[in-house]
């Protein structure tokens, strides 16, 4: 079952250095709720703070010491577990009374649980009866819940010529299937580097250069002050790119990351890792005889 999609207007900043910059643009796309922007090689929050390029091409990653390889995106796969889906049920207007309620047999993917501690179905309050009508047209299984959540209220719509009222149904079940995003997740407002997110994608090449320098350091020491030096240049450029992006009023929040190798993060963990990793890589590029840490605003 699809998500809707959303609009989003994105913004894009230059995230690079070493020759092999990161486009610098601002766009506006329609994308998932994960996230867009039309920039080619560009890194982008947007309105939505999704930190996402569009659907053109990727960006180019500098090949200073290696060439960072790209996220894949995530296999298109079932995930089945506990969550719920919602439905609608809808009674139509007779002339002179409201008809019988039935359950539509469509559903909307709800969200995944994985505790698989469902809520449990009000004994009382206006809607109980309903819900009990509700559970007995659902091909419920053994430990399903179903009800219509206390604060609902009847939306006005439409049956084709013929007036109508619905109302959302939670099914709630052990064995619910979500399809899984581009990033291997069931939310979509979570991005990532394979669905367009640069932020994500800053990030995880700003990772993949620290352990690079790390592995080099006690060998190859103008190999480590490269791959240290971009690194350091990454970790400016990403707080810059927010905050100008803030200023316009371009950047949104509250958007979740999946990150390649720091898991899944919030915001303001992001930033937080942004700036130990950046501090780290400082660290190493002094350790390996480097001797300027001084970046352009070209190279971040």
């Amino acid at each position: 079952m699809k998500r809707r999609n959303q609009s989003a207007a994105l913004a894009a900043i230059c995230l690079s250095m070493l020759g092999c910059s990161l486009l610098r643009s601002v766009a506006q796309t329609a994308q998932v709720s994960q996230g867009s922007s039309t920039s080619s090689g560009s890194t982008s929050a947007g309105s939505t703070g999704s930190g996402a390029p569009s659907s053109s091409a990727a960006p180019t990653a500098s090949c200073e010491p290696s060439c960072y390889p790209p996220e894949e995106p995530a296999k298109a796969a079932d995930k089945v577990g506990c969550g719920y889906y919602t439905k609608g049920m809808c009674e139509r207007w007779l002339g002179t009374a409201w008809g019988e309620a039935e359950v539509n047999q469509g559903a909307s993917v709800g969200e995944s649980i994985p505790s698989c501690k469902f809520p449990s179905a009000p004994r009382s309050g206006k809607w109980v009866q309903l819900s009990n009508q509700a559970r007995q047209q659902i091909d419920v299984e053994p430990g399903d819940v179903v009800f219509i959540p206390p604060e609902s209220e009847w939306e006005s719509t439409t049956v084709g010529d013929e007036q109508a009222r619905c109302v959302d149904v939670r099914w709630y079940m052990k064995t619910a299937h979500f399809n899984l995003t581009t990033c291997g997740e069931i939310k979509p407002e979570v991005v990532c580097e394979a669905s367009g997110s640069n932020v994500a994608r800053g990030l995880n090449m700003l990772h993949y250069r620290v352990e690079e320098a790390k592995k080099a350091q006690s060998t190859e020491k103008t190999t480590c002050q490269k791959a240290a030096h971009e690194a350091i240049a990454l970790s400016r450029g990403l707080p810059r790119f927010k905050q100008q992006l803030t200023t316009s009023g371009d950047w949104g929040s509250r958007l979740v990351y999946h990150t390649r190798y720091e898991g899944t993060l919030n915001e303001q963990q992001v930033f937080a890792k942004v700036a130990t990793l950046g501090k780290e890589a400082t660290t190493l590029f002094k350790a390996c005889e480097g001797t300027d840490t001084g970046t352009t605003e070209t190279e971040e």
